[in-house]
């Protein structure tokens, strides 16, 4: 059976020459002395869709010449440069010459890509975790693993969020507890008052009919869960990503750029026709 030519890249890249180290990839994340990337896995998955779709074909080096025109942050974009050197689709002068990144955003079925993050994932976090059970590991022993490799007291949990969803996406089975995310919690002593304002709004609350309220933290949890975008252009949701939080603030510079960068991402993304034109039809 003939394959495709992403079929063929997808073969040669989980095949025996890319992991036993016989081909261009020779060292895994370990003997690099790269720390476990602790970015966030959505900006991650919108990076290899940014390469599908805007970076066709792929640069030989992701330099900063390239950078400049994606539409990540300098945070986020530091975090991708550390996951794509941590799992060996570059060099640490960004070079991208043995093909798996593209092969990785241009995946002919989630199957092939699966395949290709399964290898990848054995290549690079399985040194870091030799000995340990990941059907039956606890979050604790992750992290010291991560630690052991690495990772900052400020950045082994990310580090873990990241692991979590990269290891879903990959197929490989870990202890449900990891998919759970710790929630803080704060307390209150109760007063009289406000107990008594506390039983105040329970009776006003029990007399208005209940409507379903979803937040954040109502959903379901899955360790850094990833919400797909469908239909909406993966350079948009990139400038998504740098507006502030609610209740934070930016400057005006900030602000009037951002706004540039829109303005071009929707001429990019969603090109017009002449008004005068349709007008006219």
């Amino acid at each position: 059976m003939m394959l495709t030519v992403g079929e063929k890249l997808v073969d040669d890249c989980v095949s025996e020459k890319f992991i036993s180290g016989s081909g261009h990839v020779t060292t895994n994340a370990r003997s690099r002395g790269v720390a476990p990337p602790y970015g966030s896995y959505r900006s991650w998955e919108t990076f290899l869709a940014f390469v599908k779709t805007d970076l066709d074909p792929l640069p030989d080096r992701l330099d900063s010449s390239v950078w400049r025109n994606t539409p990540f942050s300098g945070s986020t974009r530091s975090a991708i440069q550390g996951a794509l050197l941590f799992l060996g689709l570059t060099d640490p002068q960004g070079k991208t010459d043995d093909r798996r990144l593209e092969t990785l955003a241009r995946s002919s079925s989630e199957e092939a890509k699966r395949q290709l993050l399964a290898a990848l994932f054995d290549e690079n976090y399985g040194p870091l975790l030799e000995g340990i059970d990941l059907p039956r590991a606890t979050r604790q022993q992750i992290q010291q693993a991560f630690r052991a490799a690495g990772s900052g007291s400020s950045t082994a949990d990310k580090a873990i969020s990241f692991f979590v969803s990269f290891a879903r996406d990959a197929g490989i089975e870990l202890h449900q507890s990891l998919f759970s995310r710790v929630q803080g919690t704060r307390t209150r002593r109760k007063t009289a008052t406000n107990r008594k304002e506390s039983d105040g709004r329970a009776e006003n609350e029990a007399e208005q009919p209940k409507n379903e309220i979803v937040s954040e933290n109502s959903l379901p949890v899955n360790e850094n869960s990833v919400i797909h975008q469908d239909g909406i252009h993966p350079t948009i949701l990139g400038l998504l990503e740098v507006l502030p939080r609610h209740g934070e603030t930016w400057t005006n510079s900030d602000r009037d750029k951002f706004k540039i960068a829109l303005g071009a991402a929707l001429d990019l993304a969603y090109p017009t026709i002449d008004d005068t034109n349709s007008r006219m039809l």
